[in-house]
């Protein structure tokens, strides 16, 4: 693992470490704050955000794939990426107010039509971006992002304080418009200079490439887009199955739950994604087997310690979240939650990342992602219906099992094999390596002639 990579790493876990404690008391500041129905109406629409995200195709998840071959020309290569979001932009905003005109109408709740703005607004600003956050990454420039994510989070915890004055989802949509303003502003204030991209010599009309631009789609983004719809459905879906059975109030409580367990995911995904990008560097195969093997079992025990972490503190993380003594419920949910994001992402993270760089991921999808895709949604609707939201809770676990098992099944066809996951001993002895060789200074060869 080079430096730059492992930099890269270390701005990741920060970034998404103060993420996560800024969300942590962003949730509590909601839930506490906000009607228990109005934070149930945020989790229904997550759940319906899944159909503007089917929309949302992310052209740019091909940046890691094909930086290098491109680096003597990265403004044109990113313009592309540029004028299909803003075409997509535009399809999301449409999207986005159809979503606002009939779910308020087919819930009865007004509520709904700021929420769909709240969450239309955060996705169109985070297409935008999308190119820059992706080749910031690619070129071993985490700091960057870390440093605009912190502001973009410190400034929406700030601005969550006016609940305390007007509790309202209406009151969220206008801060999420200041926020989302001033984080596309500072993207592109601040990353030509340290991207190095100077755009004044490139046109639109004799730079753009529409076919390079399907191509990139049809042969690579759009089923690297389609796998991650269908995980995000797996996800979130689950609170807006739950709507169609038990009320608001009791959806408001599953989604606290959700919102609590998914602090589970974060460091998985920034090790699925972070070899992604080291994967895109690797010389060969054998190469970019080693680095998946690494970033599995690191995973692995960041999954372990992840899970005693909320089975022994849950039932305090809880209360500090709602404000309230009895959360025995919410704990019972976000326990099954949490056991299934641990099994499907210590294995899925890496494993997708390595099949998006070096594998056939429309095989990805067609293979694993929609037949889980169909049978998560099976099982969601029923346990919903017949066991209510214990049910559901519980069928994460049986999810991720079954998730886990068509992933590792896949990767097997690519010649890859599942290492030992855990080996305590080996691995302490290879951490120990690893500092020894960054810790020992490298002689300068002029010495080395001396001598």
């Amino acid at each position: 693992m080079n430096r730059p990579l492992l930099l890269n790493i270390l701005s990741s876990f920060g970034d998404k470490a103060f993420t996560a404690v800024v969300m942590l008391a962003s949730t509590v500041l909601m839930v506490r704050l906000l009607p228990r129905s109005d934070y149930g109406v945020i989790g229904v629409v997550m759940g319906y955000g899944v159909i503007i995200q089917l929309f949302s195709l992310s052209l740019e998840n091909a940046i890691l794939r094909e930086h290098r071959d491109y680096a003597g020309n990265a403004e044109r290569f990113l313009l592309n990426f540029f004028v299909f979001n803003a075409f997509k932009a535009l399809v999301i905003i449409t999207l986005g107010f159809l979503l606002a005109g009939v779910l308020p109408a087919l819930y009865a709740e007004r509520g709904f039509f700021w929420a769909v703005c709240s969450m239309s607004t955060i996705v169109v600003g985070d297409i935008l971006v999308g190119p820059l956050v992706l080749y910031a990454s690619a070129r071993y420039e985490q700091r960057l992002v870390t440093m605009i994510n912190v502001a973009r989070f410190s400034l929406n915890l700030i601005l969550l304080f006016g609940l305390f004055y007007w509790p309202s989802l209406s009151y969220l949509f206008v801060k999420d418009v200041v926020v989302t303003a001033g984080f596309v502003l500072a993207w592109y204030g601040l990353a030509g200079k340290r991207l190095a991209l100077d755009f004044t010599h490139v046109s639109l009309r004799r730079d753009v490439d529409p076919a390079f631009i399907w191509k990139t789609l049809t042969k690579y983004s759009l089923w690297v887009h389609m796998t991650g719809v269908a995980t995000n459905f797996i996800y979130r879906a689950d609170a807006f199955f739950l709507s169609f059975f038990a009320p608001l109030a009791v959806v408001g409580n599953y989604n606290v739950a959700l919102t609590s367990a998914n602090v589970a995911n974060i460091a998985p995904s920034i090790l699925g994604y972070q070899n992604s990008v080291a994967i895109s560097h690797a010389k060969d195969q054998s190469e970019a087997f080693r680095l998946t093997d690494a970033f599995l079992r690191i995973s692995t025990y960041l999954g372990i310690a992840t899970l005693l972490g909320f089975l022994v503190l849950g039932v305090f993380y809880l209360q500090m979240i709602t404000g309230q003594s009895n959360v025995d419920d919410m704990y019972l949910y976000m326990v099954c939650i949490v056991i299934g994001l641990v099994i499907a992402k210590t294995i899925a993270s890496p494993l997708v990342a390595y099949i998006n760089v070096k594998g056939d991921v429309r095989r990805l999808f067609v293979r694993v992602n929609l037949p889980m895709l169909l049978f998560a949604s099976l099982t969601y609707y029923l346990s919903a219906r017949f066991f209510g939201a214990p049910g559901l809770a519980a069928m994460n676990i049986v999810n991720a099992l079954v998730w886990a098992g068509l992933l590792a099944l896949e990767i097997r066809r690519l010649g890859y094999r599942l290492p030992v996951l855990l080996n305590v001993a080996q691995d302490v002895q290879r951490l120990r390596a690893y500092l020894r060789a960054t810790s020992t200074p490298t002689v300068p060869a002029d010495d080395v002639r001396d001598k």
